[in-house]
Formats: structure tokens, sequence, C-alpha cells
């Protein structure tokens, strides 16, 4: 017997028991941590990578580890190893929390219980004067009073007695409670994706994430991607109303169901941060976003903002207030903001390429200590829109193929080990490049009729990956793989065209972060052969992802980093690719699987 030492995307490391000779993949397998091995643990599919430490305390020095196979690596002694998020399988809570960096909890609100003689309630002011002095002999400075609770300031010196607990903001006193009850100070991060929409419910006194919630968009009955949802909102005057109107109820429905599911009191929630791209701020906000429909496309709403929560309609506590960080540009939003934040590169000396792969695409390049960013509507192929059989990552959806290149049989992985019921964008990505090495697609995109998978399904090419349990066939068409090569050749192009833009190449980027809830789930094998992922060693791939999410969090729990966020959102610049020549070049060389 021996131990396995496992390292997670958050740092934390779990203990495994294994028997001498048995593979790491045996291992992690009857642990139940589902790592991709489609090809049965064969050695085949190349999918089951881990990273081993030579140094057992598992510390991040790049010349002490290596990457192996998990299927094929034997356990002979205690081992320290770490899963690249690429390599697991099934949406998990990793994939909607992201990484999320330790940090100095200093929360905008401050709360803490006060033992002071009131005198009677005749004595209204004096007693005011104690409890800002007792305040601020605790630490906390506060100025006075919120005129919004000052009517309640006389019930309860009726009942508080000597004791008494307050909530502080911005030298403010916002909340009076009597006291001999346990604190407690809530947050909420909002994440306002394109697809989904995520909340995180947060602890403001010790800084944990209590519960979260995550739902498709309900926006998405307005148009896939953030050009079609536009378009909808400029054709009719009441577009905008109702799509905004959906948009609040969804958070209103989302929020409540966390106040219930952890039976917090929703008076004691103070603060709520809300990220999202341009648009969705400017739908949240309710601010007008015609101008990202023309060039130059000047959003609305470029700066921070910090406003009460009541104007939303939100069940919260009626001083609480809401902070957005700035918007960058008209397609580089908030979220992106977060994202650097969460992943600290701001911090760091190197060369950085980030990516925030989804429906929209943003990418920002740290290069010589410069943060240029640039932004491209990848369409919702890669999260399984547009896509004949295509699917979000949730149970049933194929995730990971291995096609076996002599005997051409498909094997795969769905999320949840289910019967299948479509493909999710890993899956398309792996079928994609699984059926360029046998043949069955060229690499102009055009599936090989006369190849032995290939099917004529409604005078159309497909080829056949699954089935679903009522007999359907799950398949992959010609039309289906060209809206994939639009989404890959808008990624690729905007990479490329942000590199030359800056005067360098892929050789001189020190690491590539790859961002958000679909990018996690990327095999980089896969990713690097068709050019969504930049072609660079696997050690300087880091998986992250939702780091809008868990920046929104970072922002919720410290009141520096706001400062921070808000100083390198206004010094990054925006690269518009759509008056780049090079970059309408690129993308057609790009739509090329190879």
């Amino acid at each position: 017997m021996g131990d396995l030492l496992v390292k997670n995307i958050n740092g934390r490391i779990v203990k495994l028991d294994f028997k001498k000779g048995e593979t790491i993949l045996k291992c992690l397998q009857k642990n139940n941590i589902q790592i991709n091995a489609v090809c049965n643990g064969l050695g085949k599919c190349l999918k089951c990578k881990v990273i081993v430490y030579k140094d057992e305390a598992g510390e991040l020095n790049e010349e002490d580890k290596h990457t192996v196979l998990a299927c094929q690596t034997e356990l002979t002694k205690d081992t320290f190893i770490e899963i690249p998020p690429s390599s697991l399988l099934s949406t998990s809570p990793i994939t909607m929390l992201g990484y999320e960096p330790p940090e100095l909890l200093d929360p905008p609100v401050k709360k803490i219980k006060l033992k002071i003689m009131l005198g009677s309630l005749r004595e209204k002011h004096g007693n005011e004067i104690k409890i800002l002095k007792a305040a601020n002999k605790h630490g906390v400075k506060a100025d006075g009073f919120n005129v919004g609770i000052q009517d309640t300031l006389l019930p309860l010196f009726d009942v508080a007695k000597n004791k008494i607990t307050i909530t502080v903001r911005d030298n403010e006193i916002i909340h009076l409670e009597k006291g001999g009850e346990a604190l407690k100070a809530y947050g909420v991060a909002v994440d306002i994706g394109t697809t989904q929409l995520s909340l995180f419910l947060v602890d403001l006194l010790n800084g944990s994430v209590i519960d979260f919630i995550s739902e498709l968009n309900k926006q998405e009955i307005f148009g896939g991607d953030v050009i079609t949802r536009l378009s909808y909102i400029l054709s009719k005057p009441d577009n905008f109303n109702l799509i905004r109107k959906i948009t609040l109820d969804q958070i209103k429905d989302m929020l409540n169901k966390l106040v219930k599911n952890n039976s917090v009191n929703p008076n004691h929630i103070y603060e709520i941060v809300v990220v999202g791209n341009t648009l969705m701020m400017h739908i949240f906000h309710g601010e007008d976003p015609s101008g990202l429909s023309k060039y130059p496309y000047k959003p609305s709403i470029i700066d921070a903002r910090k406003i009460y929560a009541r104007n939303y309609g939100l069940n919260v506590n009626p001083l609480a207030k809401t902070y957005s960080p700035p918007n960058i540009s008209g397609y580089i939003g908030a979220d992106i903001a977060a994202d650097i934040i969460s992943s600290e590169i701001y911090k760091s000396d190197k060369n950085i390429l980030m990516m925030d792969i989804g429906t929209n695409t943003e990418i920002i390049l740290k290069y010589n200590n410069k943060l240029y960013g640039c932004s491209t509507p990848s369409g919702p192929a890669l999260e399984g829109g547009h896509i004949r059989y295509g699917m979000r990552a949730e149970k049933g959806a194929i995730e990971a193929v291995f096609i076996d290149p002599e005997t051409f049989n498909i094997n795969y992985k769905t999320v949840g080990g289910v019967e299948p019921v479509g493909l999710c964008g890993s899956g398309v990505i792996d079928a994609v490049v699984e059926l360029i090495k046998i043949g069955a697609v060229k690499k102009d995109g055009n599936i090989d009729e006369k190849h032995k998978l290939t099917s004529r399904i409604n005078s159309g090419k497909a080829v056949i990956i699954a089935e679903r349990a009522n007999g359907e066939k799950i398949t992959l068409s010609q039309d289906d793989i060209r809206e994939f090569q639009k989404a890959k050749a808008a990624i690729q192009a905007a990479y490329i065209t942000l590199l030359k833009y800056t005067n360098t190449q892929i050789e001189r980027i020190d690491e590539v972060i790859i961002a958000g809830s679909f990018g996690l789930h990327i095999n980089p094998e896969s990713g690097r052969r068709l050019g969504i992922i930049p072609q660079v060693d696997d050690y300087k791939i880091k998986y992250l992802g939702n780091l809008a999410g868990s920046g929104a969090r970072v922002l919720l729990k410290n009141i520096e980093a706001r400062k921070i966020c808000e100083k390198i959102a206004y010094g990054i610049e925006y690269v518009e690719l759509g008056q780049l020549k090079f970059f309408q070049d690129t993308w057609i060389n790009s739509l090329y699987l190879s």
C-alpha cells in the first residue's frame, strides 16, 4: 500500500491509498475521480494525462515535474500528482467556481458587536454618539448613521439594552440590530454569461462560498450570441425592456433559491457584485446599448458602478449595494476585468496570453508588462449551439471521443456516465480531430463521402457518433463541421492577430491561461491540433475555469481589489480586430482544420 496525493485546481490535496503495481488511472477510478480515459485505458487516446512531481511536497518547480499517461503509469511508491482540468470528465464545482487566489479578507462591509450602556429613549442623540465612539474604539470607522435606518433607532434602543450589533459601509452605519445573536453578513457574486447565469452566496465574515447556483441564461430565446441579441433589442422599442425584465427576474428567482436553500435572512445580504460582457452590463443597468451596434462600438457604460440593490428589485437588505467593475470596451466587459483580477496576471512579470473561450471569446495579452485586449464572436457552436445534436455539458452529453485507427470503432464518454443524448463542445472538438486522423474529414472540413464512417442522412453527409436510447442516431454533419470551422477560425485568427499587433511570436509567451467553463474541458492535444489553443507545451497551459465568477467573488471580499481592477481596466489597449485586414485574411486561412 502507498499514498497517492492528488492536487486539484484550487490547490486542495486529496490523499488516496493504492496497491503496489496499480496504475494511477485505476487508483483514481476506484476513488470516483472521473478522469478522461475514453480508450478504456489502452494508452491510445492520450487523454488521461496527469502531472507527476518528483518532489513529494508538490512544489511548482517546472524542472521537477513531468507529464505521464495515468493508464500507463504504475504506482510503486508514494506519489504526488496534479490532474489538469482538461483531463477531468463531467461538469464539477471546479467548473463553476473556477480558480480563486487567496485574498486578504477585507470586504466593504464590516459587522461587529458592541457592549455599551445606552441611555433612555429621550437621549437619542447621546445614544448615537455612544455607538459611534464604541465602533471607532473597536477599529471600525463610523462617522454617522445612514438616513435609511433613522426610523429603527428608537425602537432598537428600547430592546437592545447594553448589547447591539452594527453593520458599517463607507464609514456609515447601515444596519442596527439587537445583540446576543451570531454575526451574519453575506454577499452575492453574479456572473451574467451569454450562455450561463451563475450566482454565488458568500460569507463576508470568513470569505467562504456557502452555495452557488447556475442556470441557462433565459436571454437565449432572443439569440445564442451577443450580436443576435443586440439586433433583437434594436429591432423594436420595447424589446430592451422585455429582455431586461427577463434577466432581472431570473436573477431575483435564483437569489431567492439561494436564500431559501441556505436559510439566509435576506436582510443580512449587504453587497452584490455583478459581472458580464458589455451588453449584459447594459441590460442589467438599463442603459442604452445601441452604441455597441456600429463602429466605433462605444458603450454607454465604461466606469465602475455602485448602486443600491433596491433599484433592481433584489430581495436583500434595503441599503445593500451592487458593484460592477468597469467595461474595457464595447466587446470586452466587466467579466474580463474580473478575469484579470482572479488570474492575477497583473502581478506577474511573465508574458501571458489569457483566453476566455465561449460564445464570445475575449483575449488579453500581457506582453512586456503592458496589457492588450481583443474580442471575437466565436458563436455558440463551441457550446453546442448551431450543431444538430449539440448541447451543453450536462448529463448525457458526449464530452470525449476516441476512434480506433485500425477498426474505426468509435468510443466516447458522457457527462454522468449515462446514455448519450448529444454532443457538447469538447465532444465536437474531439470528434473532429479523431475524424481528421482517420481521414474521414479532410483539412478543408469536407467529409470524405467514400469513407467507411460516412453516411447519407437527409441528402447530406454525416458521421454517426453514437445512438440515443430510443435508437435515434447522434451525428456530426457537414453543416455542423462548417459551423465549428467558423468558431475555431475566429479564435485562432484573434490570438494570431493580437500577437502580430504587438510584434511578438507565440514562442515568447511564457503562459497560456484558458478561462471559462467551456475552455476547462478542451483536451489540449485536440485544441492545439485545430488551432483553438496556441502551439505551446502542456506545462505552459493553465485551465482556470470560471475566472469571471471567481473574480466577482474577489471583488466582493476585498475592497482594495476593486481599486486595482479599475486602474487596470482603464490601462488596457483595446485592438479592434474588425478594422484590421490581417485579421480578415487570417480568419480565412484559419478555416482549415490543421
